[in-house]
């Protein structure tokens, strides 16, 4: 009976409204409102979702001449034994009229998609369209989820109050409109705990959505990027398939012409022929010569740079010699020698090079400042030399130094350099 069913309102896993036998709703209960657990996860079943089914089932989405078949046991291997003819809303879920042999079964047990994409269909983003509440069909069975509600009989209907069933009848008020604690309210109640956990998944899918339209757009930058590195590239290409393109015209226009005076010399090209030939040749002829006259500026430019860099490197050169003054004269020097005569060059280098490793090292240039003989007796030029070496490169090591001094010296004092030469 009814005692106690408040007591164990928390208890509730189920909640359903079962019609009894003088309710207008006949037919077979196939889904019923309310919320159930299935896996550990609660699902709510509402009078929208009933509408949803049903109107699926109005529209055949399965198909224009397929009806929802009813197997055994959901066993489909083992072939169908019926079918759901029609589907309606009613006040406990959705109902409809099954045909065929169900000898044997005491229950309907549905199978639904809850989610399920059309294989034929696509919507606006060309995708497959995606239908909710999709009912493919249902079990013949003894051993039902929603228990003795689903009887195929359609017997007087009960109330699943949580701890025990109770005639629908007695649980309606005086108005007959709305149901005690435990029943419609609690219902409803459930409803829109539903529909608040929807909501809320709706609302992170369209966070994830606006992420994915941000890496999107990202992703577009790039490419744009991409493109756009490939613009030049493509330009270039076309530079060089146009050049080649004129000068694979001038071969064939060439050879034809070979070709023609070879069969008959006597025999002229038609004129409009000729003048496309020639046209072709004279436009062929005056880009030749503008590719000529930028490689001879071009080659001159080169020379120029390539005489450029040897002078800086001879001057370079040069400017290992300490006795060299005139650096710049010396460097035009050494190329009039390599260029005369490579060999006579090397020679000379290489003897250069010993005197100025010597020049480095102070041992031509600085024996008596390294003896600390007497100041009076030194040349003026080794002196000048030692002065700018305290003074201004005190710190350094004696030899790099000596060599950074005499190296200014030579370029302030020429004469004193070449007054020390000559001794």
């Amino acid at each position: 009976g009814a005692a106690g069913k408040s007591d164990k309102s928390n208890e509730m896993t189920m909640n359903f409204l079962v019609p009894t036998e003088d309710s207008a709703d006949d037919g077979t209960l196939i889904f019923p409102i309310g919320t159930f657990f299935r896996d550990k996860k609660q699902r709510s079943f509402s009078t929208e979702d009933a509408k949803l089914m049903v109107a699926n089932f109005k529209n055949r989405v399965l198909g224009e001449n397929r009806l929802p078949p009813v197997n055994r046991e959901h066993k489909r291997e083992a072939g169908k034994i019926g079918n759901i003819v029609d589907l309606w809303v009613a006040e406990d879920g959705v109902r409809g009229t099954i045909e065929g042999d169900m000898t044997g079964f005491d229950y309907i047990s549905p199978e639904v998609r809850w989610s399920w994409d059309h294989p034929h269909e696509t919507g606006k983003d060309e995708k497959p369209r995606t239908y909710r509440n999709v009912l493919m069909g249902a079990g013949a069975t003894n051993y039902p989820f929603f228990l003795s509600q689903m009887q195929l009989n359609n017997e007087a209907g009960l109330l699943w109050t949580g701890s025990d069933w109770e005639s629908v009848d007695s649980a309606r008020d005086s108005d007959g409109g709305s149901m005690p604690s435990g029943g419609l309210d609690t219902n409803s109640h459930n409803r829109q705990e539903g529909t608040m956990e929807l909501e809320e998944l709706q609302t992170q899918l369209d966070e994830y959505t606006a992420k994915l339209e941000t890496a999107g757009t990202e992703l577009t930058a790039s490419n744009e990027k991409l493109v756009a590195a490939g613009v030049d590239l493509v330009a270039a290409n076309a530079r060089v398939e146009t050049l080649e393109g004129m000068i694979a015209a001038a071969k064939i226009a060439a050879e034809v012409s070979d070709s023609a005076s070879d069969e008959d010399p006597d025999e002229e090209l038609p004129d409009e022929f000729s003048d496309k030939v020639k046209e072709m040749e004279e436009d062929f002829t005056a880009k030749l010569a503008a590719i000529t006259e930028d490689r001879e500026k071009f080659s001159e430019l080169y020379e120029k740079e390539r005489q450029t860099r040897r002078l800086s490197e001879f001057s370079d050169k040069a400017k290992t010699f300490s006795f060299a003054t005139e650096e710049e004269e010396f460097a035009q020097d050494l190329m009039l020698i390599e260029d005369a005569d490579p060999e006579l060059y090397g020679r000379w280098v290489t003897r250069l090079d010993a005197i100025a490793a010597q020049v480095e090292s102070g041992e031509l240039f600085a024996q008596n400042t390294v003896a600390g003989g007497d100041s009076d007796h030194t040349d003026p030029f080794e002196r000048e030399v030692e002065r700018v070496r305290v003074e201004r490169f005190g710190t350094d090591s004696y030899e790099t130094g000596y060599t950074q001094a005499m190296t200014i010296v030579q370029r302030d004092s020429p004469d004193l350099a070449r007054r020390y030469a000559a001794k």
